[in-house]
């Protein structure tokens, strides 16, 4: 805190007068080494006496040292008193210095003592507690009730079953109160199985969800790098990207339930799709590459063909001819087992 903290106006006569701004006309205050004449007739008694101690000149504590420190004031000392120099040049008693940092220090302590007990109790109840610093329009936030277990009234259930069949578990007690008494324990024990099995159940699906996770990370990993470990910080980015990318479909697409392989082809159909169609057409261009080309002509020439791939390349005539020529047994055998592309090819043929 600097000089500017302090207004000139509300020093006292006494710190005026140390200052050396006493106006005119005003009581000048005694040099300290000349005491004041004593009245006649009056006695100091041990009392009155003032004795000057070490203690009217308070040294600043460590934390009021880094005060002035971080405020960029000096301490200095005059005329056998302290004051607080600023870059401006003005003295201020060190006293009303202590006094004001004193002040100051005990309101900032209140003021964070107030923010943490309104983060921990919420605004709800520190305001109850502190109703002026309410602002103007506050509502009070409405928090639906919690069941408890506690509010359960066991008396009121009724038995389902057994010797007791339609009373309440009350009823039972007046008649046989340690019945009554396994009646409720195994209702108890009831309730906290089934919290024990639904918390197991809710435990496998996070193992086996991050199990399926992961292993469809790694074989995008796989199939984008084509490796399986030593993955860079930008290739694993990649990767989590793409399951981003399912995660925000499966949603949107309410396919949540979906396995994850089965939505990624599902998401990727078309992609997919396209790409078999290319690897189809590239694998037909390496076999007619491999097994040559038919001469088209009057489709006799089969060069490069052999069985039913021969006959489809002839014309009809010419295929009729070789079938003429052939025994009434490889007739039988050559319609019976020729395939669909030829019967549709030669409809006219005694199939």
């Amino acid at each position: 805190m600097g000089a500017g903290d302090f207004k000139q106006d509300d020093f006292s006569d006494e710190e005026r007068a140390a200052l050396g701004e006493v106006e005119e006309g005003k009581a000048k205050v005694e040099d300290p080494e000349k005491p004041e004449p004593e009245a006649e007739g009056s006695v100091k008694t041990a009392d009155s006496v003032e004795v000057k101690t070490e203690d009217e000149k308070p040294e600043p504590t460590e934390e009021e040292k880094a005060a002035m420190s971080a405020a960029g004031v000096k301490l200095i000392e005059e005329n056998g008193r302290q004051y607080l120099l600023d870059e401006d040049g003005e003295k201020i008693p060190v006293e009303r210095w202590k006094k004001f940092f004193s002040k100051t220090k005990q309101e900032k302590e209140t003021i964070e003592n107030k923010h943490n007990l309104l983060k921990q109790l919420g605004a709800d109840e520190y305001y109850r507690i502190y109703p002026d610093e309410k602002p103007a329009g506050y509502t009070p936030e409405k928090k639906p009730e919690a069941a408890s277990a506690a509010t359960e009234d066991f008396n009121a259930m009724v038995v389902n079953g057994g010797k007791y069949d339609g009373l309440t578990i009350g009823e039972v007690a007046m008649q046989d109160p340690v019945s009554a008494t396994l009646m409720v324990n195994n209702y108890l024990d009831g309730k906290r199985q089934a919290a024990e099995q639904e918390s197991k159940k809710h435990e496998n699906f996070q193992n086996a969800f991050a199990t399926e996770r992961n292993a469809f990370c790694l074989g995008r990993a796989k199939e984008m790098f084509g490796k399986e470990k030593d993955f860079t910080p930008v290739e694993i980015e990649q990767v989590n990207g793409e399951y981003k990318k399912l995660s925000d479909f499966m949603i949107s697409n309410n396919i949540a339930h979906y396995r994850m392989e089965d939505a990624y082809l599902l998401m990727n159909k078309d992609k997919i799709i396209h790409s078999e169609k290319v690897k189809v057409a590239k694998a037909a261009i390496t076999e007619a590459t491999k097994k040559g080309v038919a001469s088209i002509g009057n489709g006799d020439s089969n060069a490069g063909l052999s069985g039913f791939d021969s006959y489809l390349s002839m014309s009809e005539d010419a295929l009729t001819k070789v079938i003429d020529r052939m025994s009434d047994k490889d007739q039988l055998k050559f319609y019976k087992d020729a395939p669909k592309a030829m019967r549709d090819k030669y409809p006219s043929l005694p199939w």
